[in-house]
């Protein structure tokens, strides 16, 4: 699963035009079965989460991924150990992130002047840690440099994107097309955590080791 950087372009070259074609798809499916009235209320919503989780929960696993990439073939019986530690730090972040934002959603309607939009804002709350899990790990398979399983999980989140969210908007509505967005990162977050133990025994066994002799606390 480690490869080549000419490999790795290929396989993130792939995922990159899939993850783009995705996006063009969901948007194009979901404004048609929303309408302008109800897409335009879930750009709002989903564009404000959005933006919350790339500018402030991006920032502990990227350096989290560049530590790694550093040691991981020198010292792999730290990389559980960075992983925890930046886990702890992502999970105070992206909780407090959350609640913020949830209890802040009446207020933020109110400013939008559409109170219609709390319930929305409450849910799409949900978004910011499923968001956050998958991405973190994303980061921890970029830095181990498994870029096969970085173009997998990306091709999944793409295909989990169109059948979530423009699936949920033609049954649901506003409401569904929210959750899909809450389903889709979640999808991908539960296969990354399954793939996890399977490769890491593979291609890092003192890893694996060291994290069950090691205590946690």
């Amino acid at each position: 699963m480690k490869h080549s950087f000419a490999k790795a372009v290929v396989w993130l070259s792939i995922a990159e035009i899939v993850y783009n074609l995705s996006g063009y798809v969901v948007h194009a499916l979901t404004g048609r079965f929303l309408g302008p009235a109800e897409y335009g209320r879930y750009g709002i919503v989903i564009t404000l989460t959005t933006m919350l989780i790339v500018l402030v929960g991006n920032g502990i696993p990227t350096a989290m991924s560049k530590y790694l990439s550093g040691i991981s073939e020198k010292e792999p019986g730290k990389i559980y150990g960075i992983r925890r530690s930046a886990m702890h730090l992502q999970v105070v972040l992206i909780g407090g992130l959350t609640l913020l934002f949830y209890f802040a959603a009446p207020l933020i309607a109110a400013l939008l002047r559409d109170e219609s939009l709390t319930p929305l804002l409450k849910l799409s709350s949900l978004i910011i840690p499923t968001f956050a899990a998958a991405s973190f790990n994303l980061y921890f398979f970029i830095g181990l440099h498994f870029f096969r399983v970085q173009a997998f999980l990306k091709i999944l989140r793409s295909f989990a994107r169109v059948i979530f969210i423009a699936g949920l908007a033609l049954t649901s509505g506003v409401t569904g097309a929210v959750t899909g967005n809450i389903l889709a990162p979640l999808t991908v977050f539960l296969v990354g955590l399954a793939l996890e133990p399977w490769l890491m025994r593979r291609f890092y066994p003192e890893a694996v080791h060291a994290k069950a002799t090691t205590p946690h606390f």
